[in-house]
């Protein structure tokens, strides 16, 4: 095995440990905070792939993800339950 792909492997399995340790071990919500920190620096990085040569244009795209991702967020339980359902005579608190 060349030492790139030895390289490679090896990081892929600190991360896939480091991941579901955050998955499985952290609360709900410093999982999410978390997880959206690595996609935003994600979203910097990717920003660069994009050609966009100034920190302004790049700041701009990572708020956008930001955005988009605020939209999309969709907490559990907020989804109203069907008319005629036991759930759906029931109140939250």
């Amino acid at each position: 095995m060349n030492e790139g792909l030895r390289k490679r492997i090896s990081t892929a399995i600190v991360l896939g440990v480091i991941f579901l340790s955050i998955v499985l071990l952290l609360p709900p919500v410093a999982t999410l905070v978390l997880l959206t920190l690595l996609v935003l620096a994600g979203a910097w990085e990717w920003s660069a792939f994009l050609r966009l040569r100034s920190i302004s244009l790049r700041s701009l795209y990572v708020a956008l993800v930001a955005v988009t991702m605020a939209l999309a967020f969709k907490p559990a339980g907020c989804t109203p339950a069907p008319e005629g359902t036991e759930a759906a005579s029931l109140q939250v608190q």
